[in-house]
């Protein structure tokens, strides 16, 4: 699932290239785009039955579209895709076999490969050599910028970022789904699975063949450390596939060249003020 505004239809084409290239065959991509009169041209003219997508010309809160999504989904699992990031073809599989593995109700990833996409969008160093790093929540406890960060604050990083997300659809709606917030619902939604009783895990992607390449623009309103640094050619040394390709297109055409909009310099600002990143 894809919740998605008018805002970041320029990400349209490469969530879906990711989604396409899914190993696993059972799939269907469901996408709620919101925010505009208009659909998404690049989803309203794809011919892919695969693909589900609705269009709501008024905006809504993240955790109510997420809600919505889950509520027309038609599997029993639930994987979810954020529209800005990079996905390796055995993404679906890796997690769903690890949700299996655990006889979890949700699985995602505490541990994952990051792109500096907004250093990289102004950057004069074609190379790009300091712009892909790691991030792990357990090393968040000891080191860079969270020696000062609270308890509940490293914890909602370790359960939070939901662009890794992968759950049971049934546990979810027994839960309650997310709560119709704009800012932190995958934190809280995983907390009402903790709350009922239900098993949830979170793992590290591997560093030598990562699935996930989580991009941060000026539009994320998340922030996350740099416990490792790697060149540029990492993108395709370090992942089940090359996508060294993939993001230089996307840097080229300006897919990530995005500005900080008021919404997401006023969602930072109270992850700090609430104690988040320091005690």
């Amino acid at each position: 699932q894809v919740p998605t505004t008018a805002a970041r239809r320029r990400f349209h084409p490469v969530v879906y290239g990711c989604f396409a290239r899914q190993t696993h065959e059972r799939r269907e991509l469901v996408i709620l785009d919101t925010g505009s009169p208009e659909p998404s041209p690049f989803f309203a003219g794809l011919d892919d039955e695969r693909v589900r997508y609705v269009h709501a010309a008024a905006d809504a809160a993240t955790g109510a579209k997420r809600n919505e999504l889950l509520r027309r989904a038609r599997g029993s699992v639930i994987v979810q895709f954020d529209d800005d990031d990079v996905y390796c073809a055995a993404y679906v599989a890796r997690l769903l076999s690890a949700l299996k593995a655990a006889d979890a109700a949700l699985v995602k990833l505490c541990g994952w490969k990051w792109f500096d996409a907004a250093r990289a969008a102004k950057d004069d160093d074609v190379a790009l050599t300091r712009r892909v790093h790691w991030y792990d929540s357990d090393r968040d406890k000891t080191s860079g910028f969270a020696n000062d960060c609270t308890a509940a604050g490293w914890h909602s990083r370790k359960w939070g970022y939901g662009f890794s997300f992968c759950f049971d659809r049934r546990a979810a709606l027994d839960a309650g789904g997310f709560p119709a917030t704009f800012l932190g619902e995958d934190y809280d939604f995983v907390a009402r699975l903790l709350e009922a009783g239900r098993r949830c895990v979170a793992l590290a992607d591997d560093p030598n063949d990562a699935v996930v390449l989580h991009c941060l623009h000026n539009n994320n309103s998340s922030v996350v450390a740099k416990h490792e640094t790697y060149g540029f050619s990492d993108l395709d040394a370090g992942f089940q596939e090359p996508l060294s390709d993939i993001v230089r297109a996307a840097l080229g055409d300006g897919t990530f060249a995005t500005k900080l909009s008021a919404y997401v310099d006023a969602a930072r600002r109270a992850r700090f003020e609430e104690g988040e990143f320091r005690a």
